[in-house]
Parts: structure tokens; sequence; C-alpha cells
């Protein structure tokens, strides 16, 4: 066998591996040895683990972070395929969102986010699991106020999905950024950077962990410390109506 040929061949095997082998990476996220469980719920509960977005533009050409288990599980499927390059997953602290968190592993198109819902008043862009605490608030403050808000998961830090800032930037005056992190220098400050240099000037607020000592707690008390629970977030939306 020439040399061309045990290429091509190792290049099948890999082809063939790949699926099983994400699929046997990924399903550790289910069970598991209860032990690792345990001091993993023991961390969680010594620091909240933020990291400032900026480290995280800064060291890889593609950062990432899920907002629900399967988001969690497709870019983790994502990530291994041939010629991503470097490739960042922030995985989350605490626990899973879903039960049934088992579904087909698609590849998700790098950089790329998604609108979750509409809205015309206020514009909302979150990254990672807090969106989904993003999405409680939003649905009271509704509720409460009348008011409009949409939803946006960036999904991706880097490469940040231009079109949907763009759209952002076109369509609406005030804006509020979520992140589980650091905001100086990280998702709230890119998206600043891409309002200036574009142009646009809403009116942005930013949440996520300040620039200072955070004491050490529960994830939820720290949360609420930070004004990042769903009681915090819910403040500054309907602040912005006031």
């Amino acid at each position: 066998m020439g040399a061309g040929e045990h290429i091509a061949d190792a290049a099948a095997q890999r082809d063939e591996l790949q699926p099983h082998a994400a699929e046997q990476l990924i399903g550790q996220q289910d069970g598991g040895d209860e032990g690792v469980r345990r001091a993993a719920e023991h961390r969680d509960e010594a620091h909240g683990g933020g990291e400032p977005g900026g480290q995280a533009q800064q060291r890889a050409e593609c950062t990432a972070e899920g907002r629900t288990d399967v988001e969690l599980r497709r870019l983790m499927y994502t990530a291994q395929l041939p010629d991503q390059g470097p490739f960042v997953i922030r995985y989350p602290r605490g626990r899973g969102v879903l039960l049934d968190w088992k579904c087909p592993l698609e590849e998700i198109p790098v950089g790329k986010g998604r609108k979750l819902k509409e809205g015309k008043d206020l514009a909302v862009i979150s990254l990672g699991p807090i969106g989904n605490v993003a999405a409680r608030a939003i649905e009271r403050a509704e509720k409460d106020k009348g008011i409009s808000i949409a939803h946006y998961d960036l999904r991706f830090l880097k490469p940040l999905d231009e079109a949907l800032l763009h759209e952002v930037g076109l369509n609406f005056q005030h804006v509020v950024t979520i992140e589980d992190g650091v905001k100086k220098g990280g998702m709230g400050s890119a998206v600043l950077e891409f309002m200036a240099d574009n142009d646009y000037i809403p009116h942005i607020r930013r949440i996520g962990v300040p620039d200072a000592f955070i004491e050490h707690g529960t994830i939820q008390e720290l949360y609420h410390l930070c004004e990042m629970d769903e009681e915090g977030i819910y403040t500054l939306l309907i602040k912005n109506e006031e």
C-alpha cells in the first residue's frame, strides 16, 4: 500500500470514529461518577468562576457558550469536527436545565446567534445559560409593565454574529447585555465596541460580574450580590421604562 493509500485509509477511519467519539465524550454529561458530581457541586458553592470575556476573545479563534444542555452537546460536537481550529467552550457551572437533554448531534454554524423572541421596545442580548434566567425576567417585565422585549442568544463571543448585532443596532434604542462573567472586557464590552464602530447609538446597559472582589457563596447568593439573578435582571429591565 502506497503512502497516499495509507493517508486515505487513516482519514476514512477518523471520519468513521468521530461521531462515536463525540457521543462518548458528550454522554459523560449524564450519569458519571457520583464523587465527581459531588465535588463539582461543592466547588460551585465555593466560588462563581467568573472569567473575563476579553481573555476568551484573545486566546482562541472561536469562543462559545451554550444556553441549554442541548446547545452544549451540539457545541461540543461542532468543536471536534475537522478544520475548526482552536475552539473554546465555556462549560457552565451548576446543574443543567433540561431533564430530557439527549438530542441528535448536529453542527452549529460557527459565529451565528439566534433570535429567541420578537420585541419592539427593548433588546436583550444574552450569552450562555444565564439566558434562561433572563427569559424569566423578560416574561415578568412584559406582564407587569406591558413592554415588548426582544431576546437574542449570542451563542458565540468570538466570532461575533455581526448580522445579529446590525439588526439590534438598526432597530433598538435600548439594549441590555447579560453575561455570566466579568463584564469589563466581556461580551457587553464587545457589543459596545461594535455599536460604536458602526455608528449605532443605542443606550446600552450591561449585566455581569463587576470588576471587584466577590465573596464566596453559593451560585444563587453570588448572582444576587451581583444583581444577576432574576430579580436583578427584572429590576434593570423595568428601569429602562421609567
